[in-house]
């Protein structure tokens, strides 16, 4: 969880180094199986809300975004990244290693593609 939760701190944010967001779930992903499934979930929920306190000062005293917000804008996209290392794991445990290859990857585009257009059409 330190390592991932390190790798999404420093491969997120306003000055990220983009590779290190691509290697920070393979810890993760790693144990899943090896692990309960309650674990599971609270590694991978803290790994990422870990990292993502790398805006806090960003939001807080720059944009001076109410505490809440700031907690709900790193807990969704945390709780999303818990599902779907669940969804990889049930999957992988089930034998079915293609589906669990595909459902990671397919379940984060399909969240930020929602993240994305939602912010889209707001601006418009």
């Amino acid at each position: 969880m330190a390592f991932s939760g390190i790798a999404f701190y420093c491969g997120t944010g306003l000055h990220p180094l983009w590779w290190l967001t691509w290697v920070a779930p393979i810890p993760v992903l790693l144990v899943a199986t090896k692990i309960p499934r309650k674990s599971v979930f609270a590694m991978a929920f803290l790994a990422w809300f870990a990292g993502a306190t790398n805006q806090w000062h960003f939001f807080r005293a720059t944009l001076q975004v109410p505490v809440i917000i700031v907690v709900l804008f790193s807990a969704l996209p945390g709780l999303v990244f818990a599902l779907d290392v669940l969804a990889y794991r049930g999957f992988l445990r089930s034998g079915s290693n293609w589906r669990a290859a595909l459902i990671f990857p397919s379940i984060w585009v399909l969240f930020e593609f929602i993240t994305a257009r939602h912010v889209w059409e707001h601006q418009l």
